[in-house]
C-alpha cells in the first residue's frame, strides 16, 4: 500500500533521493594525514594533499581554530592573525567521486588534545556588543572532562566544526558554511555520525578541522572548546544521487542541513528538504508531507556566529 509504514532501513536509503550504487572498492587501507597539510579556503584550484579510495580509513590530524596561536592565558588575543583562523586539513581526493555523486563520511572516532581554548571578543557572538574585555579561557581536558576550574568540570562531546568538499563557483573560506558543508559547527557531527556531502568536482576534495571538545547548539560566544584532534573516519561514494547540500544520519535520525545569511531562509531550505524526503518516503502529496513535518520534524539551530547561519531539520526515523 502506497502509505504503509516503511522500514527504517528503506527510509535511510531514500535520503539521497536517487540512491544509485556504491562504488566498488579495492581492499581498504589506512591513510594518515598530517595537520601540517592545511588550507584556509577551498576552491576548484585547491590541490589534493592525499588520495583515498572508497572504503579507506582516514586518520586525520586537525589544528585548532586559532591555528595553535592561543596556548596560554598570557597570549594576547589582539595579536592573533585572523587570516589564519579555521584551518582545515586537506583537501583529500576521493577516487571515483564525480559531480552529482555523494561523498559519504562515517565519523568513527575523535581523539582530542589535553587542553582547549575559548575566547570572548568584542564583536563576536550573539551578545557581541556586550563584551567589553577580550578574554581567553584555557581549559585542561582530562579523563574525558573539560576542567573549568578546581570546583567544576563537564563531559566532553567531541565534534567537527568544519567538514566539507569543494564548493561550486568561487573559493569559500573554511570559516564559512554553505551547501558544500564547511564551517557548519553542528554538535551532532561526532563519532557515530554519517555526513553525506554533495560532490561538485572530480575527487570531491574532502577537508576537515575546527574540532571542539564540546560545543552547545548555537555556539553563542563564537567558540566551542577549541582543540587539536585526531579524527578517524571512513569514506565512500554513492553514484548519481543529485544531492545538493549536506545531510547527516545518526542514531536513527536524519538531519537536513541549510546555511544562509538569514536564519528564516535557512529554516525554509532545511524544512523543504525534510518535506521532500517525507513525500518520497511515505508517498505523500506536498501538502500532506508539510503537515506531517509540522508534527514530527524538529528545527534546530547549529550555529549563529559564522558568516552564514546554520540550521537543521531533524526527523526521527524510528517512528516512521
Amino acid at each position: 500500500m502506497k502509505r504503509r509504514i516503511l522500514s527504517a532501513c528503506l527510509i535511510l536509503t531514500l535520503v539521497l533521493v536517487m540512491v544509485g550504487t556504491v562504488t566498488a572498492a579495492p581492499k581498504s587501507k589506512i591513510i594518515h594525514v598530517s595537520r601540517e597539510s592545511k588550507v584556509f579556503a577551498i576552491g576548484a584550484e585547491s590541490k589534493p594533499i592525499a588520495k583515498a579510495n572508497p572504503g579507506d580509513i582516514l586518520v586525520v590530524e586537525t589544528e585548532d581554530c586559532f591555528d595553535n596561536q592561543v596556548r596560554t592565558p598570557e597570549d594576547v588575543i589582539e595579536s592573533v592573525d585572523f587570516d589564519r583562523v579555521n584551518p582545515a586539513t586537506g583537501p583529500i581526493y576521493i577516487e571515483g567521486a564525480e559531480p552529482g555523486d555523494t561523498l559519504v563520511v562515517d565519523i568513527l572516532s575523535i581523539d582530542v588534545a589535553k587542553q582547549g581554548v575559548m575566547v570572548a571578543l568584542p564583536g563576536l557572538g550573539v551578545l557581541a556588543d556586550e563584551v567589553q574585555n577580550p578574554t581567553i579561557k584555557i581549559l585542561p581536558i582530562k579523563d574525558n572532562r573539560v576542567i573549568w576550574d578546581e570546583n567544576w568540570s563537564f563531559t566532553i562531546k567531541p565534534m567537527i566544526g568544519v567538514i566539507g568538499v569543494t564548493p561550486k563557483g568561487e573559493p569559500i573560506s573554511c570559516g564559512t558554511p554553505d551547501d558544500h558543508g564547511g564551517n557548519m559547527d553542528t554538535a551532532e557531527i561526532g563519532a557515530g555520525c554519517r555526513v553525506n556531502l554533495p560532490v561538485n568536482v572530480e575527487g570531491a576534495m574532502l577537508h576537515l578541522g575546527d574540532v571542539h571538545a564540546t560545543q552547545g547548539d548555537g555556539e553563542v560566544c563564537g567558540t566551542g572548546v577549541e582543540c587539536r584532534a585526531v579524527v578517524t573516519l571512513r569514506v565512500d561514494v554513492k553514484k548519481n544521487t543529485g544531492l545538493e547540500r549536506p545531510v547527516l544520519e545518526k542514531d536513527n535520525r536524519i538531519m537536513f542541513m541549510a546555511s544562509h545569511v538569514d536564519l528564516f531562509t535557512a529554516t525554509q531550505i532545511a524544512t523543504k528538504e525534510a518535506v521532500n524526503f517525507l513525500m518520497q518516503a511515505k508517498g505523500l502529496s506536498f501538502e500532506e508531507a508539510y503537515i506531517l513535518a509540522s508534527a514530527i520534524a524538529d528545527i534546530k539551530i547549529s550555529q549563529l556566529v559564522d558568516p552564514l547561519l546554520t540550521v537543521r531539520a531533524e526527523l526521527d526515523l524510528s517512528g516512521l
